[in-house]
């Protein structure tokens, strides 16, 4: 009877996941705390999903601690593959308990975007919970760029067909970058087009 309350039962634990170095395509630790409303066994296991993400995952073991209201447990695991990270506390956790571990290192997304993970939480095989985390886009920072210099090719008042080069610096050379530039109103921007190189990388 007591396990069929549980399977039935609505309330689940709650999930979070943050980045502990959030600039756009960085290498970061990540933290996933768990607040459980039940007693979990030492076999329980996390299954963190994060193929809806841009965020990167080895294909390795995990760097990890873990801890149990903030008293830190010895003994987990954590590895991931094809975009899913297995975490395993291996110890017993008591009902109404603040969990964590800390897992890297993971790669940033290279864009501003919203970062959903669906993770199942396994107690046994008769219980477990399905729980979503979304990391916000403001999660994120983006990369720092230095502005070395801005060039045209024309400097007539007026004149059309004018080109602008901006030379600038980045920390490190992302997939697909977006970039965002602001031109100001007094300048005509009629059939703009772009083209971006890099050099040195």
């Amino acid at each position: 009877m007591a396990v069929l309350v549980l399977a039935l039962g609505q309330a689940t634990g709650s999930l979070q996941v943050t980045p502990s170095a959030p600039v756009l395509f960085a290498f970061s630790n990540y933290t996933v705390s768990y607040y459980t409303i039940y007693a979990m066994p030492s076999s329980a296991s996390f299954k963190l999903d994060f193929s809806q993400t841009y965020i990167l995952v080895p294909n390795a073991t995990l760097n990890l601690t873990a801890s149990v209201s903030s008293s830190v447990v010895s003994g987990a695991t954590g590895s991931c593959l094809s975009n899913v990270c297995t975490l395993k506390l291996n110890n017993a956790v008591p009902i109404y308990s603040n969990m964590s571990f800390t897992i890297g290192l993971l790669q940033n997304p290279y864009f501003l975007m919203n970062q959903t993970i669906s993770t199942k939480v396994t107690f046994n095989s008769s219980y477990s919970e399905n729980l979503t985390w979304t990391i916000a886009q403001s999660y994120y920072t983006p990369m720092a760029i230095t502005l070395n210099s801005i060039s045209q090719s024309n400097y007539g008042v007026g004149n059309p067909n004018v080109n602008y080069t901006f030379n600038l610096s980045l920390p490190m050379t992302p997939a697909n970058p977006q970039l965002t530039l602001t031109i100001p109103a007094q300048v005509g921007a009629s059939n703009l087009q772009t083209a971006l190189t890099f050099y040195n990388a």
